[in-house]
Order: structure tokens, then sequence, then C-alpha cells
């Protein structure tokens, strides 16, 4: 919701680009999504806590900022029919598309985070954040006859 506000707020800003989509994760949130756990715990700043860390909700917050910056997008875009903002809210729920989802995420105490797992979103954050990128297209007015 921040990053949302923050954007509508700094509307002329935002641009029809992947690198200003992927700017409006904050840069902790993306070094903990993107690198594995040596990365991570090579970094002085998480060697102690790479543990106690929660990768559901890391890689929660990295789609939720994802989603913020679609909609932004859509919102800036809103009506235009802009080709190459359409083209880039869809490459973002292919993207999207291909995240791991369950239904509940009880990765706790009696489960260790691995490289392969701790990208695991619960399976109702991933719908709501499709279909916020989907409504952020549909607002844009994209044919759909590139998808």
């Amino acid at each position: 919701m921040a990053t949302l506000t923050k954007n509508l707020i700094m509307w002329d800003n935002i641009e029809s680009s992947d690198d200003w989509v992927n700017k409006q994760i904050p840069d902790f949130i993306r070094f903990l999504y993107e690198n594995d756990f040596e990365q991570i715990s090579k970094d002085v700043n998480y060697q102690a806590k790479a543990d106690n860390l929660e990768f559901s909700l890391i890689s929660t917050s990295y789609l939720y900022g994802l989603t913020a910056g679609i909609m932004a997008l859509g919102f800036k875009y809103m009506g235009t029919n802009n080709k190459n903002a359409g083209k880039i809210i869809i490459n973002f729920i292919k993207k999207m598309k291909n995240v791991k989802a369950v239904q509940d995420i009880l990765i706790k105490d009696n489960l260790k985070y691995f490289n392969n797992n701790k990208f695991f979103v619960n399976k109702t954050t991933l719908d709501q954040c499709l279909c916020i990128c989907a409504y952020a297209l549909s607002i844009v007015k994209i044919l759909f006859f590139f998808i």
C-alpha cells in the first residue's frame, strides 16, 4: 500500500519499464529474495540473522511490491491502450504464474528453509496479486491479441 501511495504522489516519476517496476521493491527485500542462502549469509548485514528470517514473508513482500508497481503503472496509463505498459504487465503476470504457491505456509520451527522452498507464498496471496495485475491490465485497455 505504501508503494502504491508513494507512486500516486510521485505521479510524474512512473515509467513504463521493467526496471522501474523492479525498483519499487525495497533493496533489502530484493536482495533476500533474489539471492541464495550462501550469498545472504556472506553479507555482513545478515550473517547472524539468516537463520531467523521468515522467507515466506519476504516472498510475500516481494510479490506485493511488484503488484503495487504494476497497479501504479495501470493507473498511470489508464485508458491509453499503451502497448508497452500492457506488455510489461503481461510479462509480470507470466512471472507470477511461476511462483510456487502452497495452501498454508507452515514453514516454522519444524521445517528448515532451503533454496528451493524459500520462495513459497500462500496461494491466496498469489491469487490476489494475479487478480490485481489482471485488473491493472484491464484498465490500460490492452487488446489481448498479443498474449
